[in-house]
């Protein structure tokens, strides 16, 4: 909107009893009209929205309040096309939704002030010319009315992952987890509420991710061969490396923390030292053996061997102190390991149906307690063994 005196577009909020000015944000800041406003309803209004008029129609987010010009939460490219509403959601405070020409977009906006859109699928519906209207009812279910004359009910949906995820860790201590993917986020999610805590782009299609003993460090292996070491609370980024041009395939910490394993699709096992607070890494040296990439990750509970699979269906052990491989196997068939997610090791013989080829298990991993011992395979299926499930053809 244009006010005689300003020269550029602007938002000013009144009083709508004494109709004095409150406040006047973003003069200067605003390329084109704005078009739509919102204030944000579950937290009394703290938040204003607003969209402009310029060929990316941007929305942005002000904390209105914020000193005297207010302040600019974010701002990013909303749509092409022409957008006639912007609406915040009643019972979710970080929630917009925001409709125009062919289109109605759902806003996610996260404890970090940045916001990731999920567009509308209209399905077996006809897509209409324009979606004109948004309301809510009581049980915060989404409704838009369109040029065709109908209104649909969108049920609540979770902003999760646009493209394949291949990043999963449970946090050690918390009733939360990360998963990470190849459109670039990292996403921590409340395993009671089943809702997104926070997410980060960080700019590279990630493959794997770990996190360290205590809880307060996500490090996350990327398709390029970088790898990242976040902080789990405020997304920190604490240092990156790389090693090798190959996808991260998989990262482990040793379980004091002291010691960082990742395994590429370069063949090669990657051993850091890690400092006390886990935000600095040295490289001790690479682990060299596999005729393949490297699959799986194990450490032993007191961190002084790790034993690896590969796409070629190996089992080696190392000393990784040294980066060495241990050729006596035999000899740490008895080890306690902290993890076990090998899926090719003396305790995962009867995991293996009669005809296997070696790629129908994907993955398995050891309860807590140690007597449970969970697979995924190609076929779907979940099977739960006995651990250690150490004879051919063990019952499931």
């Amino acid at each position: 909107m244009r006010i005689p005196g300003f020269f550029k577009p602007h938002i000013r909020i009144w009083n709508s009893v004494s109709l004095s000015t409150l406040s006047v944000i973003g003069n200067g800041e605003f390329d084109g009209s704005i078009c739509c406003l919102s204030f944000s309803k579950a937290d009394g209004g703290s938040y204003l929205c607003a969209i402009d008029e310029t060929s990316d129609h941007n929305i942005s987010i002000w904390d209105w309040q914020k000193s005297d010009r207010g302040t600019k939460v974010t701002e990013t490219k909303c749509s092409v096309d022409t957008v006639v509403c912007a609406e915040w959601h009643p019972l979710e405070r970080n929630q917009i939704v925001s409709c125009g020409k062919g289109h109605v977009s759902f806003w996610s906006l996260d404890n970090g002030g940045m916001l990731y859109k999920r567009m509308g699928v209209f399905e077996s519906r006809d897509k209409p010319r324009y979606v004109t209207c948004v309301a809510f009812n009581q049980n915060g279910d989404v409704l838009t009315g369109d040029s065709n004359g109908n209104i649909i009910v969108w049920a609540r949906a979770m902003l999760g992952h646009t493209e394949e995820v291949w990043g999963l860790a449970a946090h050690p201590t918390l009733p939360q987890f990360a998963t990470a993917g190849h459109d670039r986020l990292l996403q921590m999610w409340d395993s009671l509420s089943h809702t997104v805590v926070w997410s980060k782009d960080i700019g590279e299609q990630a493959q794997s991710i770990a996190f360290s003993p205590d809880g307060n460090i996500i490090v996350v292996g990327c398709v390029s061969g970088k790898w990242l070491a976040i902080d789990s609370e405020t997304r920190e980024l604490y240092t990156h490396h790389s090693d090798g041009s190959e996808p991260i395939q998989v990262v482990q910490f040793s379980p004091d923390g002291t010691l960082l394993a990742l395994g590429s699709r370069d063949n090669y096992i990657y051993i850091y030292q890690v400092n006390e607070d886990a935000t600095k890494y040295s490289r001790v040296g690479r682990c060299m053996g596999h005729s393949s990439y490297i699959t799986h990750l194990d450490w032993s509970a007191d961190g002084q061997c790790l034993r690896s699979n590969s796409g070629d269906y190996e089992l080696l052990y190392w000393n990784p102190g040294v980066c060495r491989q241990i050729p006596q196997s035999s000899t740490l068939r008895n080890v306690d390991w902290a993890t076990h997610t090998c899926v090719i090791s003396f305790e995962t013989i009867g995991i293996w149906p009669e005809g296997a080829d070696g790629t129908d298990v994907n993955n398995c991993t050891r309860s807590g307690d140690g007597k449970l011992l969970a697979t995924g395979d190609d076929f779907g299926k979940v099977k739960l063994f006995s651990h250690p499930a150490c004879q051919p053809k063990v019952v499931y």
